[in-house]
């Protein structure tokens, strides 16, 4: 096991956050009237948290995105710090406003291979938040567009993308001469915005892959998967949860019923309620 070095200092803190501020918060009235102090404090690894205790293996990871950050609650209102009051755990919190599913496949995969703590909970965000090269999308994109005219059934066959709402001059060169253009029609940076988004399929594998590559790295970790409220739209739960196969324990997604301070994350009851259903996997 590697070892790390214990700074011993909280070394920042704020008393606003990402959209937990008048300016960027969802309902500003509400903001004004929320009844409990905020101070985001940051420890010298740069994580929402006290500094690490010495004893890596035997604390409960949470790593997440900001519900785990707890952005529009206090620190005492977020689900890690909930969760070590309630089972006397300690716990570590490894979470980042905004984090894809990849960075949190990531940061657990890094602290698998480094540490294999007894315990590992895993809140996964938003099911559309994915990572992405968007040169090499934007290549295969023309690559099979291309493929697409040089085909004889071209343009009755099903394209990729509206034809009609490309320039007029990109229309006109792929007209003449596809051999030539493909190449140059990949290249314009004004044709991202022709990019298809991906599909909520797409986004169901991204994911599905994110924690096969955390199960995969686990030995003796126990590994809690978890998702945020709104985490996929509701005609697509099925999809998901059959194509989930792992043989860890997984929490189904959850509602709010309550908002924090910047009213989009989940408040302290929502956050008691996960802490709630987590604590019959914890013995």
């Amino acid at each position: 096991m590697k070892s790390f070095t214990i700074p011993s200092k909280i070394n920042s803190f704020y008393y606003y956050s990402g959209i937990d501020e008048l300016d960027h918060c969802l309902d500003k009235q509400h903001f004004k009237q929320y009844p409990h102090e905020i101070i985001y404090q940051y420890n010298s690894r740069g994580f929402r948290d006290e500094e690490w205790p010495n004893d890596l293996h035997n604390a409960v990871w949470c790593i997440g995105d900001s519900y785990t950050v707890g952005v529009g609650n206090p620190r005492t209102h977020i689900w890690p710090y909930l969760l070590e009051k309630k089972s006397n755990l300690k716990t570590i919190n490894v979470s980042m406003d905004g984090a894809s599913n990849n960075w949190i496949a990531r940061k657990a995969t890094e602290l698998l291979n480094v540490i294999q703590p007894n315990m590992l909970i895993l809140q996964w965000s938003f099911i559309n938040r994915r990572e992405e090269d968007v040169l090499t999308v934007k290549e295969q994109f023309w690559q099979k567009f291309y493929n697409s005219i040089k085909d004889n059934s071209w343009p009755s066959c099903p394209r990729l993308c509206d034809f009609d709402l490309l320039p007029d001059n990109i229309q006109s060169e792929i007209k003449s001469n596809p051999d030539q253009t493909w190449q140059n029609v990949a290249d314009d940076n004004r044709l991202i915005h022709f990019l298809p988004e991906a599909t909520v399929e797409q986004d169901i594998d991204n994911t599905i892959n994110c924690i096969s590559m955390v199960d995969q790295c686990a030995t003796n970790t126990k590994i809690i998967h978890s998702f945020v409220p709104e985490f996929l739209p509701a005609q697509k739960q099925d999809l998901f949860f059959n194509k989930l196969t792992t043989t860890n324990a997984v929490i189904d997604i959850f509602p709010k019923f309550d908002l924090g301070r910047d009213g989009a994350h989940y408040g302290v009851k929502t956050a008691e309620f996960f802490v709630d259903a987590l604590s019959k996997y914890l013995k």
